[in-house]
């Protein structure tokens, strides 16, 4: 196995969620737990370009039975609740705690001087890749 630290934009890491790219490992996540002031708090502290824990994807190569073709997965193992928030976000659902002072910069386009604000702010992966057949939970475990 190996793995990689890498760096993704919100841009990119909400897209691959939203699109279902990078799909929630049902064995890891629980599904969406948090309430609206952790939501709120979370998207607070990316505009505030505080630093967030990184977001754990395992990457799965799996032969297609069909093609014979060797393909990837990628599994989201921790970030859930965060890019629940984030995506709530951009669909609105919610309003910022810093709403008033702080314009919905996270997704928009509008300005390049705040853009390490939005969309292109850099984040932090941790990506283990395994071999075909092994499961995500080999790459937790001691060896």
């Amino acid at each position: 196995m190996k793995s990689e630290l890498k760096t993704r934009t919100l841009q990119n890491l909400a897209d691959a969620y939203l699109s279902g790219q990078l799909r929630p490992n049902k064995e890891y996540q629980r599904g969406p737990k948090w309430k609206l002031p952790q939501k709120q708090g979370l998207i607070d502290s990316l505009l505030r370009d505080y630093q967030i824990p990184l977001f754990y994807v395992h990457l799965e190569a799996r032969v297609n039975d069909y093609t014979g073709e060797v393909e990837k997965t990628a599994w989201l193992v921790d970030g859930q609740q965060r890019l629940d928030a984030i995506k709530a976000y951009r669909q609105t659902s919610f309003h910022c705690l810093t709403q008033k002072r702080l314009p919905r910069a996270l997704f928009s386009q509008s300005t390049r001087q705040n853009s390490h604000r939005g969309s292109e702010r850099n984040l932090q992966t941790f990506s283990p890749t395994t071999e075909t057949g092994c499961s995500v939970a080999n790459c937790w475990s001691s060896r």
